[in-house]
């Protein structure tokens, strides 16, 4: 799962220009918690929606 998930990240890094700085998943694999710088085209509200 985790490779699935840092796979899907890579190729969203590519696709918007985000990037991913670092990421980690919850206790529970609910979660993941990530840093990202975001392109100045994109409000955190987009990247937010891209992300999920």
């Amino acid at each position: 799962m985790q490779k699935v998930v840092a796979d899907a990240l890579r190729e969203v890094e590519m696709q918007f220009n985000i990037r991913i700085k670092e990421f980690s998943f919850g206790d529970d694999y609910a979660r993941v918690h990530m840093m990202v710088n975001v392109p100045a085209n994109l409000s955190m509200q987009q990247v937010r929606q891209i992300l999920k």
